[in-house]
């Protein structure tokens, strides 16, 4: 039973306090399956998508969709955005995780869709093909990963989708019976006078048959993957400079340059508005390089 989550080596997610009804024995992790399983009630199939939490048991998202009669598609898409910072350990036991989590739903008829890409454009395309109506996803806490989330999730806002827009559900899998860790004491030991009670552990659900026609894709290898993101970093544009081989004065001087050239385009006359123009393609070229590097 797959049961390895890379999220383990990144410490725990973010807690929250879950009222409960008086007499109500269910555990948390039950109640929060049924909760996410009641946002997802409308017909058709749901999308998993699949980053550091490669893993069914213990899993609310997959208990969550396996409750409903609708075809299930757990995804998992090699993004450099999400991979820039893995180490060589990282990435094998990375590659480790997806071979084994793809056996386990093999067993069971599912399957795991291995894609390479930017993961608005998989995920986008992937809904369209299976005509998705929630995307299951984690609440990362990590800055990167959200910014990666927030970007798949914006944009399916400028889609317009025949069986309607698919909706996003965020999921957490708290050490402790808690819901809001903005009411948790400030200090540690007033935390450990709460005695809060660990979440009980969801069992591995059983996936119902993927019986659709896509492309399953193949797993890689770790020469693969270490080649994908090489030619990644080597596809961008010359002209393009990375901010992370560049020191802050030549990046100074570089905008001054672009100023000068500018100032004395508008001087010129005739070929200040040529001149203006490619020095501000320049400088947003530049600028919008930048923050895709610090993305």
């Amino acid at each position: 039973m797959a049961s390895f989550s890379l999220s383990s080596l990144h410490g725990p997610t973010r807690p929250r306090f879950l009222s409960r009804p008086p007499g109500d024995r269910r555990s948390p992790r039950s109640r929060r399956r049924r909760t996410l399983f009641c946002r997802a009630a409308a017909e058709g199939a749901v999308m998993v998508w699949m980053k550091r939490d490669l893993r069914l048991d213990d899993h609310p998202r997959l208990a969550a969709a396996a409750e409903g009669r609708r075809a299930v598609v757990p995804v998992y898409v090699f993004d450099r955005r999400i991979l820039s910072g893995f180490s060589d350990e990282m990435l094998e036991l990375l590659l480790f995780a997806l071979e084994d989590l793809r056996k386990v739903l093999k067993d069971q008829g599912s399957d795991l869709l291995i894609c390479f890409g930017s993961a608005e454009d998989v995920i986008l395309k992937l809904v369209n093909e299976v005509k998705a109506t929630h995307v299951f996803v984690e609440d990362e806490v990590e800055y990167n990963l959200r910014r990666v989330v927030d970007t798949v999730k914006s944009s399916f806002s400028s889609v317009e989708f025949s069986w309607g827009d698919p909706n996003f559900v965020f999921w957490r899998t708290p050490f402790y019976d808690v819901e809001n860790s903005k009411d948790l004491p400030a200090s540690y030991n007033g935390f450990q006078k709460l005695k809060l009670s660990l979440s009980n552990p969801i069992s591995s659900p059983s996936l119902p048959h993927l019986n659709m026609e896509l492309d399953r894709g193949t797993l890689p290898s770790f020469d693969e993957v270490k080649k994908y993101l090489n030619v990644n970093l080597n596809e961008e544009d010359d002209t393009w400079s990375s901010l992370k081989e560049m020191s802050a004065e030549a990046i100074l001087r570089k905008t001054r340059k672009g100023q000068a050239v500018e100032k004395t385009g508008i001087v010129n006359g005739i070929e200040s508005f040529e001149v203006a123009n490619d020095a501000r393609w320049t400088l947003a070229k530049s600028v919008l390089h930048h923050r895709k590097e610090i993305w």
